[in-house]
């Protein structure tokens, strides 16, 4: 799934291999969307996702608390998210 994160917006983390961190509300920092690149933030050097996947730095909630996720991990805390076919038959009487 593909989401359209900008700086500012708020995700959930949904997949993360310290379980502490799943289900946790995070900032998006800084979308990255070039899987080769080397990136320089926050006193770390981070390179793209090897499978491809675009990536963000998120915070957590404190300087020290950046971490670099795969966006595929996050899931958008913003906008109406019900698909199309659903929103559809929301309008509709029932038969």
């Amino acid at each position: 799934m593909s989401h359209q994160f900008k700086p500012g917006d708020l995700a959930l983390v949904i997949n993360c291999g310290e379980e502490a961190r799943i289900g946790k509300t995070v900032e998006i920092l800084e979308v990255l969307t070039d899987c080769q690149k080397e990136y320089q933030a926050y006193g770390f050097t981070h390179e793209g996702h090897a499978d491809g996947s675009p990536s963000a730095f998120v915070d957590f909630g404190g300087a020290d608390d950046v971490w670099f996720f795969s966006q595929k991990n996050l899931m958008p805390l913003r906008g109406d998210f019900a698909p199309e076919q659903h929103k559809a038959k929301e309008g509709e009487p029932c038969a």
